[in-house]
């Protein structure tokens, strides 16, 4: 996936929640929103807030990881 494209469903995905926090707010969810909002949308927020930096960091683990194998030993 493209940078630009990440940042697109990211922001997206934001979106979504953002709306999602705004209807509980202003009371516009029906009572099993309170529910949704505690245990869904809030985490979603965290996991997707942590989505790109966590994958950048793999994808650098796993390339040193990778480079490090191709290495002849010492």
């Amino acid at each position: 996936m493209t940078p630009r494209a990440m940042r697109k469903a990211e922001r997206a995905v934001h979106l979504v929640w953002a709306l999602v926090l705004v209807l509980f707010v202003y009371g516009f969810l029906p009572s099993w929103g309170e529910s949704a909002v505690r245990w869904v949308v809030v985490p979603g927020i965290a996991a997707s807030g942590f989505a790109a930096p966590l994958s950048k960091l793999f994808r650098n683990a796993r390339g040193r990881l990778l480079t490090s194998r191709d290495r002849a030993p010492v």
